[in-house]
Formats: C-alpha cells, sequence, structure tokens
C-alpha cells in the first residue's frame, strides 16, 4: 500500500463534510448506481456511500445512501445543498 493511499482510508471526516456532500448525492430512489464517491478537502479525499434497502416496519422498502454502513441519510436531504 502506497503512503496516498494509506492516508486516504485513515480519511475519517468531520460532521459538517458528510452534511456538505450530502446534497451531492442523486436521489437513491432513481439512481442505477449501487455506491456513488465524492471528492472533499479539493479531491484529497473522497467519501464512498452505498446504496442501500430498508424495511421499514409497515412492509414497504425503501432505497437510502448509507455511509460506511453506520450513518443512513434520510432522502428528504438529497440534492438540498446547505446554506451557511
Amino acid at each position: 500500500m502506497t503512503e496516498d493511499t494509506e492516508k486516504k482510508s485513515k480519511y475519517v471526516p468531520s460532521l459538517a463534510q458528510l452534511r456538505g456532500v450530502v446534497g451531492k448525492l442523486p436521489d437513491p430512489a432513481t439512481t442505477l448506481d449501487n455506491t456513488t464517491k465524492i471528492p472533499v478537502n479539493n479531491g484529497e479525499n473522497e467519501l464512498e456511500f452505498e446504496r442501500i434497502i430498508v424495511k421499514k416496519s409497515d412492509g414497504s422498502k425503501s432505497a437510502k445512501w448509507s455511509y460506511k454502513g453506520r450513518i443512513f441519510i434520510d432522502s428528504k436531504y438529497i440534492g438540498k445543498s446547505e446554506s451557511k
């Protein structure tokens, strides 16, 4: 593993960075991609999101983006950029 690859694999984004890229994610209900990568830190790092299907309590299914299988992104935030 090169130093550059090792540096990228150890990168942990801040919550602010995660919030900033959420608006750039495609709609998980309409995209055919199972994963998507979004650059952060002026392209030095990239965050990879996985498209998952979540079964709701009523039995219906909903597509969502997941970051490392730990953070689920609700569709109401997709495509909306945060303004500061």
